[in-house]
């Protein structure tokens, strides 16, 4: 009897050795799963930042061009306004 207890013990124990290391295993693969999930998600926030950049910067030299040309043109007419003044 006290053999059986003890086959019995040990074969439990192997059986639940068995599921964690198994368990273990799963745990393992979800883990390198996931950091490569970082490592991608990394990647496109990276590539996101700076397309979001380049794209910032292009506005802001779009808006930076546009005022200036405005400035231009305001400079233009009021010495045409004055000119015709002037004359008039």
């Amino acid at each position: 009897m006290k053999n059986y207890i003890h086959c019995h013990f040990t074969g439990a124990l192997r059986s639940e050795k068995i599921e964690m290391t198994a368990q273990l295993k799963k745990q393992q693969a979800r883990i390198q799963y996931l950091e490569g999930l970082v490592e991608k998600l990394n990647k496109e926030v990276c590539l996101f930042s700076i397309h979001f950049e380049k794209t910032n910067h292009k506005k802001i030299t779009s808006f930076y061009n546009y005022h200036k040309e405005h400035e231009h043109m305001r400079h233009q007419l009021t010495c045409f306004i004055a000119a015709k003044t002037e004359t008039g």
